[in-house]
């Protein structure tokens, strides 16, 4: 798994080569999670 490293301004400061299983079990139930607490683009309005 290749990991992009950003500043917060959006430069970029290097990437980052992980074989660990873990890691890559972790981003995808993150991701998953996250998504099923997204609000849909349909529903989405500015307050």
């Amino acid at each position: 798994m290749l990991f992009n490293h950003f500043a917060g301004n959006g430069d970029m400061l290097g990437e980052e080569y992980v074989t660990d299983p873990a890691v890559a079990h972790l981003c995808a139930t993150a991701f998953e999670t996250v998504w099923a607490r997204a609000t849909p683009h349909a529903e989405y309005r500015l307050r």
